[in-house]
């Protein structure tokens, strides 16, 4: 009897300190009432308890302990889903062109999935010379895929292929095969807010008109002082823009007085380039190219701005190549508001080489959109001159080009452009354009 009343008495004593134990536990667990409240009446509130127990899940830690040492170190215990979650905090990666890296913060890696296609039909008047308008149909304008990378906020870099890049080269062969390029390619790096330093491949920044993207624009194709004549569209005639070429440039996005970034503010970029197209691997000479623009913004309806550049080229090729200098010079303006856009530009050029032979190029265009606002149409014109020397008569290209676009919706475009060509005496050809593009962007 004894013996069953000494076993009775330890084991009320064992269940006493088990539960003073846990009750000392919990007041550590818990040293204000109404968090213990809240944990208390969980059970009848299942959303409630749903969110304590995934936060139990979290908190929960592993000891490690060694022979005479405790180390105080947590050990997070996770399953399978929070693994996963983990691991995707390192890279996001989501359909959008223009994903901003600031809202983003907590991805190490954000990647901005974009691209446009552009396909429709062109036609041109025939010529009765017969060396022009004889090839109308279905075109492949553009097939891009674009990928634009960030590192945190202050690194990343940009890479842009075109699977169907203008057949139309220097010669008049219809027949030229589409080609995969890539356009842009480069990395860039803001050690500080208003400084981006960025290398590879890009267009340098020179006038308005050529660096705007093709789906900001209202006209499917460039104007003839950006663009040139090319292909068999008419005789050849070389652009005032520049192409994307290869080098290094310090910039910034945009210099504003205000946080809203609505009033005043300014950019510009500094930078050199190879001075020749990107379509050749190396420079054409020893020479680099040099850059300079400067804008000034008021929010993103207006934009003021002008440019240069200076290059030193060889062109032709070995042995029967030429060195040539040019000065090229640029100034802009574009006005874009929600109902109207307004642009205008003027690209000069002066060429001279060891020939003794020295010349200038001027183009000139002036553009107005309108966006009707209720069924999504957008009429629009242009007029567009380049005379490509100074030092020829009859050489003058004359440009005019009116058409609507239709937008029902973001982002699917309709375009409709049909161009008067004029050229001065004695090279008058008959070869108006009609331009007919479908695009989807995303």
């Amino acid at each position: 009897m004894n013996r069953i009343l000494t076993i009775t008495t330890l084991s009320l004593l064992v269940l006493n300190s088990n539960l003073y134990a846990q009750e000392m536990q919990d007041n550590e667990n818990c040293p204000e009432d109404e968090l213990c409240d809240e944990v208390a009446n969980a059970t009848d509130k299942p959303e409630l308890k749903n969110e304590i127990v995934k936060e139990e899940k979290r908190s929960k830690v592993l000891t490690v302990s060694q022979p005479g040492k405790t180390s105080t170190t947590p050990i997070q215990k996770l399953d399978n889903s929070e693994k996963s979650h983990l691991a995707a905090k390192e890279v996001h990666i989501e359909w959008n062109r223009n994903i901003s890296p600031e809202d983003k913060k907590d991805y190490k890696w954000i990647l901005g999935l974009g691209g446009h296609l552009r396909a429709g039909y062109t036609n041109i008047q025939n010529d009765i010379s017969g060396n022009y308008g004889q090839h109308d149909g279905f075109e492949l304008d553009a097939a891009r895929l674009t990928v634009n990378g960030y590192f945190k906020d202050s690194a990343g870099f940009r890479f842009e292929i075109d699977g169907a890049v203008r057949r139309h080269g220097a010669s008049n062969d219809p027949n030229a095969l589409l080609s995969v390029q890539a356009k842009d390619a480069f990395i860039w790096w803001a050690p500080i807010k208003y400084a981006k330093i960025t290398v590879g491949q890009f267009r340098p920044s020179f006038d308005g008109e050529a660096n705007l993207t093709a789906t900001e624009r209202p006209f499917v194709s460039r104007s003839v002082m950006s663009k040139g004549v090319t292909g068999i569209d008419g005789p050849n005639v070389l652009k005032l823009s520049r192409s994307h070429e290869v080098g290094a440039t310090l910039s910034t996005d945009g210099i504003f007085f205000d946080e809203s970034e609505e009033g005043f503010g300014i950019k510009y970029a500094i930078g050199a380039t190879n001075g020749s197209s990107s379509k050749r691997a190396l420079n054409d000479n020893d020479a680099l190219a040099y850059y300079g623009r400067l804008d000034f913004l008021y929010g993103k309806m207006v934009r003021v701005g002008g440019g240069a550049t200076f290059n030193e080229r060889t062109i032709g090729l070995a042995p029967n190549q030429l060195d040539e200098t040019v000065f090229g010079w640029a100034a802009d303006l574009a006005i874009d508001v929600s109902w109207a856009s307004v642009a205008g530009g003027v690209i000069g050029e002066s060429v001279s080489n060891t020939t003794q032979n020295e010349y200038s190029r001027l183009g000139f265009q002036g553009s107005l959109a309108v966006q009707e606002p209720f069924l999504g149409f957008q009429p629009k014109f242009r007029y567009a001159m380049l005379d490509d020397s100074n030092k020829l008569e009859g050489d003058a290209l004359t440009y005019l080009t009116f058409g609507v676009n239709y937008v029902p919706d973001y982002p699917f475009r309709l375009l409709i452009d049909y161009t008067i060509t004029g050229e001065q005496s004695p090279t008058e050809i008959d070869n108006n354009k009609l331009e007919i593009l479908i695009e989807a962007s995303w």
